[in-house]
């Protein structure tokens, strides 16, 4: 599953799953995450089967609503959860808020 903000990150995704021979494996949407779920409720059946969350944000770091869904995820499924970061102020600030919740 691959959520990205880009359009033309999705249509790469898509272009590179095709190639690759993974098309009918893998779902991709262009939307941010925190909207993603509330539009596309059946997102959720799929989190379970994740074994590894990959994050990589804007410098600006995640948005509060993304880090509560994430939380909330992680609550309801086992999954590691990978940040990547170009950014040590805002990956501080959401590791701590990911703390919190």
């Amino acid at each position: 599953m691959g959520i990205e903000i880009v359009e033309e990150a999705i249509t790469d995704a898509r272009h590179n799953a095709k190639i690759n021979g993974l098309e009918e494996r893998v779902n991709f949407l262009a939307a941010p995450a925190e909207k993603a779920f509330m539009t596309n409720p059946e997102l959720r059946n799929k989190v379970p089967n994740l074994g590894l969350v990959i994050i990589d944000p804007p410098r600006d770091g995640l948005h509060k609503n993304t880090i509560t869904l994430i939380s909330q995820l992680k609550k309801e499924a086992d999954f590691k959860l990978l940040y990547i970061s170009c950014n040590p102020i805002t990956i501080k600030r959401d590791v701590e808020l990911f703390i919190e919740q």
